[in-house]
């Protein structure tokens, strides 16, 4: 299987240009300038996002939640123990779930299967099977590709498009995955009885039990969705239940434009090897010292201990989860610098608590903005969104604004349209542009939306 790849034997023509009319910035998007300082300057997730910033104009959030997100698969077999003041530790895993949010057409999968490539290709080595596994079939499929000898409770599951798994939230029959999911991301031990038949083909035909263990799950999820979706699939009971929770949303806008993305062999394969390293060798200890955890801790008291009560249940409930997903962060930066004795115990230092710390404060006001925007109607949300781009970008057409909001039909556009007109909330004005010979109307806000 490949995901996504152009296969080419060297750098295509690859250059970036800045969007003439981007759309506006919403306010659970992360802009590149604010997502490069969330990088290390050097190592392998440096590498990484620099090489899928030459190869995709998706926005550079993108590349860093695809790639911390196989990372945490490859480091499935490690171990992350935080201290505490009594010098007890608590265990954490690497699993991360990660979802690419964005409009249509802001390159969500171009990212996501670069960094999935490298990580199918680095894990498919001695004749052991992809770490990727199958995102389509039943729970049962899902657990017994997970438990194979080889992959050993670790895996990628990477459906592509979430829609999928928000629909199985939803049915009652498919309750039994979600647990499956949840069980997984606890690192709880799971079996099942595996039926095989004996002596097919005769009358009598016995059957036998087989065990099918999974001692230390660590599964990772990393999936794309537009809002709209995330809207149309979710309500507050998702929220609140703890499955939504779970999720990093990597939510970002596109600002670049490339006329051809690519792939560089050279280039992934000495990013693959790399990360072959991370798979093969005994499972390293991260160790985060309770000195250094302090910065997260208090982050977490101020931003969320303090405000966080004053919050609906549903997102108080998503914020408390940040702080074990800082942990997983900084231990993921601090296993990417030592790309050459990632092996044995390796304690974090300031920098991996400085950058996941600023991956939090990003992350912060996406999980704030997102809940606000998918806890109302689908029309509520374009409405929201309609008004923004208006805010930023006054004077503007029916068709301009339909280019600018893609998941917006012209038919809905159009009833929007003359519905806030009519509320007083836009204005409606017909004149001429320069060089243009008729007059077209343009709306503009009337008052503050917010």
């Amino acid at each position: 299987m490949t995901y996504g790849a152009t296969f080419v034997k060297k750098a295509p023509t690859m250059k970036h240009e800045n969007c003439t009319n981007p759309a506006p910035k919403q306010p659970w998007q992360v802009d590149d300038n604010i997502a490069l300082e969330c990088i290390p300057k050097e190592g392998w997730i440096r590498e990484m996002v620099d090489y899928m910033i030459e190869c995709t104009d998706a926005p550079v959030w993108f590349h860093l939640g695809a790639v911390l997100t196989t990372l945490s698969t490859a480091a499935g077999q490690a171990e992350l123990l935080i201290t505490r003041q009594d010098d007890t530790t608590s265990r954490l895993g690497f699993q991360l779930w990660s979802v690419i949010i964005g409009q249509s057409g802001t390159r969500k999968s171009q990212s996501s299967n670069i960094a999935v490539r490298i990580l199918n290709n680095a894990s498919m080595t001695n004749n052991n099977p992809s770490l990727i596994l199958p995102a389509d079939g039943s729970v049962e499929g899902l657990h017994d590709a997970l438990a194979e000898e080889k992959r050993s409770g670790v895996g990628l599951y990477y459906p592509g498009e979430l829609r999928q798994l928000f629909d199985m939230y939803k049915r009652n029959y498919s309750k039994s995955m979600i647990t499956w999911f949840l069980r997984t991301y606890e690192r709880m031990p799971m079996d099942r009885a595996l039926v095989k038949k004996k002596g097919e083909g005769t009358e009598k035909s016995a059957s036998t039990d087989i065990a099918r263990l999974i001692l230390t799950p660590s599964l990772s999820i990393l999936g794309t969705t537009p809002p709209t979706t995330l809207q149309n699939n979710t309500d507050k009971e998702s929220w609140s239940s703890g499955f939504l929770p779970r999720f990093l949303f990597w939510g970002a806008r596109r600002t670049k434009y490339m006329e051809l993305s690519g792939q560089i062999l050279e280039r992934e394969a000495i990013l693959c090897e790399w990360l072959k390293r991370i798979i093969v060798r005994q499972k390293p200890t991260i160790i985060i010292p309770y000195e250094l955890a302090q910065p997260i801790l208090k982050w977490i008291r101020k931003n969320v201990e303090d405000k966080g009560v004053a919050a609906q249940p549903e997102i108080f409930s998503t914020l408390n989860r940040l702080q074990d997903k800082a942990f997983q962060i900084a231990g993921l930066m601090c296993i990417a610098r030592h790309q050459s004795i990632c092996k044995g115990t390796i304690v974090v230092d300031e920098e991996d608590i400085k950058y996941a710390i600023r991956v939090l404060e990003a992350m912060y006001g996406t999980f704030w903005a997102l809940f606000t925007e998918v806890s109302g109607t689908p029309e509520g949300t374009q409405e929201k969104s309609l008004l923004r781009f208006l805010d930023d970008q006054p004077d503007c057409s029916r068709k301009e604004i339909g280019e600018a909001l893609g998941d917006i039909t012209p038919t809905t556009l159009y009833r929007m349209l003359r519905q806030l007109v009519q509320e007083g909330v836009i204005i409606e004005v017909k004149k001429a542009r320069a060089g243009r010979g008729r007059r077209e109307s343009l709306y503009s806000l009337s008052k503050e939306p917010f």
